[in-house]
């Protein structure tokens, strides 16, 4: 549904944009946004099979091999170790078998002093995505995604249980969002990440959810400026909540314009916009008449203009007839409108839809001088129209006609009936 605030000599009109793009493909975005979903592509494009390839990934892209190995020889993680075997001198990578406390060797070393790759690698191979993800967070800044479906996506980086009709069911975690050690240095500054950096990043990370999920709920918005009636400027591709959005928006406005987000009116249908655009521009020219000479060809050559109108009998919601415009005795335009409005009737070319689901006008005149001498004919044509209708309107009906002309036969005087068996008899000379 559109929506229009008017400031004299402005018309702001707010239109949702279906031909948005995706924000996680076509904006240089500072975290990475990795989700997994049987029917939905959601967040970056990504070849993991299932979240263990992330994040067992994440942690070999972003973590060292030194702080692998002291995570889980501090006893960090809970589902793997590195033990010593004093019966043949090597070093076991343990995992958890069958019950809590049962452990069993899945990889030995003779050594970690140089294998430290291979074992650092073997004990995140071995690790639960719960140790890997413990692990990811202290080196990167890391938040889960959850995804609300019903009657359409919702995306953030808290449960939806507690706060959206049936969550519980319609809701669950798909992913994650995160900014790795590097990338959170890059943008502000430093060589170890503090609290300060940490709590920059997560609000940027969850900055570009709260951005993502307005893109998944459609909340995606152009306005289009008009000075008089007349399209003046226009742009697309504002993503978040029309309240969100007011700032940026408005930024793109003139001065002149301020306050007209805050005025916006939500009740409104495109053709009441479209009426209103051309009531103000008819004004604009009527407003113009005088100022422009039509027998004066150093500022315009007077166009051959002939018009026919059609007046309806009802009008037809703001519709009041059709009209037809010969230009030049060669060309023809159909289909033309005249309108009704508050300030009187104006003329309505014919117009279309475009991508943006806007009309335009498809065909009219390119100067005011003839957009003025147009509207005059077809007018004049719409009045002359008006005027033989109601001239025919009392004029009686053929019907009547036949009606009076009965009554002035019955009052003639009527002939003698001949008698009966008196016709006459054929003349015997002719056969």
């Amino acid at each position: 549904m559109p929506a229009v605030a008017v400031k004299e000599p402005y018309t702001l009109v707010l239109r949702e944009d279906d031909d948005i793009q995706n924000p996680r493909e076509d904006m240089d975005n500072f975290g990475t946004m990795v989700c997994f979903h049987s029917r939905y592509n959601l967040g970056d494009a990504h070849e993991y099979g299932e979240p263990n390839d992330f994040l067992l990934d994440l942690v070999d892209s972003t973590v060292s091999d030194d702080d692998i190995l002291a995570h889980v020889l501090a006893d960090k993680a809970k589902s793997v170790r590195l033990q010593p075997n004093i019966e043949d001198d090597t070093w076991e990578v343990l995992i958890i078998y069958g019950g809590e406390d049962s452990w069993v060797a899945a990889d030995s070393f003779d050594a970690v002093q140089g294998n430290e790759a291979e074992v650092a690698y073997s004990l995140i191979e071995s690790m639960s995505d719960k140790d890997l993800l413990a692990l990811a967070k202290e080196h990167c800044v890391i938040l889960p995604l959850y995804l609300y479906d019903h009657s359409g996506l919702s995306m953030s980086t808290g449960s939806f249980i507690g706060r959206a009709h049936h969550a519980e069911w319609d809701s669950g975690q798909v992913g994650w969002i995160y900014a790795a050690k590097d990338t959170i240095l890059a943008e502000y500054g430093g060589e170890a990440l503090t609290p300060e950096h940490i709590e920059k990043a997560e609000a940027l990370l969850n900055g570009e959810v709260s951005y993502y999920d307005a893109y998944l709920r459609g909340e995606c918005y152009g306005f289009q400026l008009y000075e008089h009636g007349a399209e003046v400027d226009s742009c697309w591709g504002f993503i978040g909540s029309p309240d969100e959005l007011r700032a940026d928006i408005e930024d793109h406005l003139p001065e002149e314009c301020a306050g007209m987000m805050e005025a916006l009116d939500f009740n409104i249908t495109d053709t009441a916009i479209k009426d209103l655009l051309y009531e103000q521009e008819q004004t604009a020219i009527n407003a113009l008449e005088g100022e422009y000479d039509m027998s004066n060809t150093e500022k315009a050559a007077a166009l051959d203009f002939t018009a026919r109108a059609y007046p309806f009998s009802e009008p037809k919601g703001n519709t009041l007839g059709m009209a037809s415009l010969t230009i030049g005795g060669g060309f023809a335009i159909n289909n033309i409108r005249i309108m009704n409005s508050e300030k009187g009737p104006f003329v309505a070319m014919p117009s279309a839809k475009d991508k943006e689901g806007n009309f335009k006008d498809i065909c009219f005149p390119t100067t005011k001088e003839g957009r003025v001498q147009m509207n005059q004919v077809i007018m004049d044509a719409y009045n002359e129209a008006l005027l033989g209708k109601e001239q025919t309107a009392q004029r009686p009906s053929a019907a009547e006609k036949l009606n009076d002309a009965k009554k002035e036969a019955a009052k003639a005087p009527k002939e003698p009936k001949a008698a009966k068996g008196s016709k006459a008899k054929a003349d015997p000379g002719i056969e």
